[in-house]
């Protein structure tokens, strides 16, 4: 079965193609076209803009009440939650779009270091639909690259 629908995202974007072959009087040519209703451009601002510019101060593994030194706190659970919560809303999108186009059957391309948690995110139906993922992320290729890599 051929593969009629392309989606390809990472964590603020989400782009979707679809496969068609033109017909002119001379011959046939398979192309793709960018489904615009399927644009989403969502960057989240950087974590700086999201919390002060102090880094909060804890206590170093001293008990409680007594005095010691004092270590600045990270921010590595805020980025893994706001990372977490981006993977969600990109899930949200690629479900409306392929749900859109009647689920076909569709290519996901999207980051390695997101792939696996992206697709975790998909409904079913959408899982379904999804014949091949590539981990790469294609989201500002020009359709001309696209059509390289995937027709040719």
């Amino acid at each position: 079965m051929m593969r009629t629908f392309i989606v390809l995202a990472d964590l603020g974007r989400v782009r979707a193609v679809r496969i068609e072959i033109a017909s002119d009087s001379t011959r046939e040519k398979i192309h793709l076209y960018e489904v615009e209703s399927a644009a989403y451009n969502q960057r989240q601002p950087p974590l700086s803009d999201l919390v002060t510019d102090q880094a909060g101060r804890f206590g170093q593994g001293q008990v409680a009440g007594t005095e010691g030194g004092m270590s600045y706190g990270e921010n590595h659970e805020l980025e893994n939650a706001l990372e977490e919560r981006n993977i969600a809303a990109i899930a949200f999108q690629v479900d409306r779009v392929i749900e859109e186009a009647g689920y076909p059957p569709s290519i996901l391309a999207a980051p390695k270091s997101i792939l696996k948690r992206l697709a975790g995110e998909l409904s079913d139906k959408t899982s379904g639909a999804i014949q091949e993922t590539i981990a790469a992320d294609l989201t500002k290729a020009s359709l001309a690259d696209l059509e390289e890599r995937f027709l040719h």
